[in-house]
């Protein structure tokens, strides 16, 4: 792997510093559950950052599962997935 000194020996352009604009970790999590459960901001606007950890802090939010993430919903995905695959009298669990 070439060197930065290297490559602009060769003419490429001078690094610069990362500014895209990444997703969120959880964008399911952020567009589905959202508020109260879910806060995001960018590491770079501490502010932000402070005010989402306390907010996490002072709230009394109740546990959440989201449909699509029990037990009764993998199995289903299971089952359309690999239903095809299975003898006639299948039972997953």
């Amino acid at each position: 792997m070439p060197r930065a000194c290297t490559s602009r020996a060769h003419g490429a352009p001078p690094h610069t510093p990362n500014t895209r604009v990444r997703p969120p970790k959880h964008p399911y999590l952020e567009e589905r559950v959202g508020a109260p459960h879910v806060c995001s901001a960018k590491l770079s606007n501490v502010p932000a950052v402070v005010a989402c950890a306390a907010a996490a802090v002072a709230a009394e939010v109740p546990p959440l599962i989201p449909a699509e993430l029990t037990e009764e919903a993998y199995d289903a995905r299971l089952e359309a997935i690999f239903g095809p695959f299975l003898p006639l009298q299948r039972s997953l669990l």
